[in-house]
């Protein structure tokens, strides 16, 4: 399942784009996150990921190991059957006082300056599938509906 990600860090930058989830074994698959100025980017690498503590993070690199990376923590100890919402920021912060950011270099965890202050992650194209009794009770009137057609025709012809 794919989300969209949209969030604000702390010195006015704007993150947005998508990952993707497999809901089957709980991971990001893929990423396409871009920031803006002042600290400008394009991160499409997945860059380490799991589950810390009660909370999941995964990192989004330029280039696999390199900094600038994101790092997005979700307030779920896992991904399988995740359906979007908050993510750890300033004015929601995950279990400890995390939050997600940009790290700059290896020093920088903690600057305020890069952390994000809002963010959300939306599932996209979500689509309601209807339940097969549904589909069913429909097909039904639908067939109801036919009969009481063809009878009033058969009635009316002498």
């Amino acid at each position: 399942m794919t989300f969209d990600l949209s969030g604000e860090l702390y010195d006015g930058a704007a993150l947005s784009g998508t990952f993707t989830v497999n809901e089957i074994t709980g991971t990001v698959t893929a990423v396409d996150l871009m920031l803006t100025a002042p600290n400008a980017g394009t991160f499409k690498v997945v860059d380490g990921q799991g589950p810390d503590g009660s909370d999941y993070d995964f990192g989004a690199a330029m280039t696999y190991g390199e900094y600038p990376s994101i790092t997005i923590l979700l307030p779920v100890s896992t991904l399988v059957g995740y359906d979007g919402g908050t993510v750890c920021n300033l004015k929601a912060l995950c279990l400890g006082n995390e939050t997600s950011g940009l790290l700059t270099n290896s020093d920088d965890n903690g600057d305020e300056a890069h952390e994000l202050t809002s963010g959300t992650a939306t599932p996209v194209g979500a689509t309601a599938t209807p339940e097969p009794a549904s589909v069913g009770l429909l097909s039904l009137l639908g067939l109801g509906l036919v009969c009481l057609v063809a009878r009033r025709r058969a009635v009316r012809i002498p």
